[in-house]
């Protein structure tokens, strides 16, 4: 096990950790790499909070009695192309409040998860809740969305997403690993059957 923690051989800590987390588990340095650069991703992306305005505090240590917790997850059928988006919306108890999914056709598994997104936003907006965190296993579509500008993106469906987004109190983008998206995956792969 040693020689595949080159990376962080150097550091005590890093190796330390390292340690405890591939006991049983021989991951190779590029399984290492790529787990690392996701969770340095979702600590930088889970401090970056957009409210109206601007950059706010984070929603977690505003109070939970209005906040929504939208799972989104899209899924393309590898052998036609054909494409769903999904979702769950929770309250702050992470009570189920309500699912939903949508048959997309042919589209990359890109913008099926960005589907997923807008079609969430659409509904949670037409109930009236303006506080969400938004959690979905897609660190290509944060990036995407946190990077791109309202005027010039050259994606429509970003600029809808951010256009619902610049009207909500206050949204969150977290990353979360796929197992803890079960619910939404689901409910996307779940218009793919129908």
């Amino acid at each position: 096990m040693e020689e595949r923690l080159e990376a962080p051989k150097d550091c005590t800590a890093a190796k330390d950790v390292w340690s405890q987390i591939l006991t049983g588990h021989p991951w190779n340095s590029r399984e290492i790499v790529n787990t690392s650069f996701c969770w340095a991703s979702q600590c930088f992306s889970t401090s970056r909070v957009a409210t109206k305005g601007g950059v706010g505090s984070p929603l977690e240590k505003q109070s939970y009695t209005s906040t929504t917790f939208l799972n989104t997850d899209g899924a393309v059928h590898s052998n036609t192309g054909i494409a769903s988006a999904g979702g769950v919306a929770r309250d702050m108890n992470r009570q189920w409040l309500f699912g939903f999914n949508r048959y997309l056709g042919k589209c990359s598994i890109f913008d099926a998860e960005l589907w997923g997104i807008f079609e969430g936003l659409k509904i949670l907006q037409r109930r009236g809740h303006d506080h969400v965190i938004i959690l979905l296993d897609s660190l290509d579509v944060i990036r995407a969305i946190q990077g791109s500008n309202l005027a010039t993106s050259n994606s429509a469906l970003i600029r809808r997403i951010q256009s619902i987004l610049s009207q909500e109190n206050s949204w969150i983008l977290r990353y979360i690993p796929r197992e803890h998206n079960e619910a939404a995956d689901c409910l996307a792969k779940e218009a793919l059957s129908s």
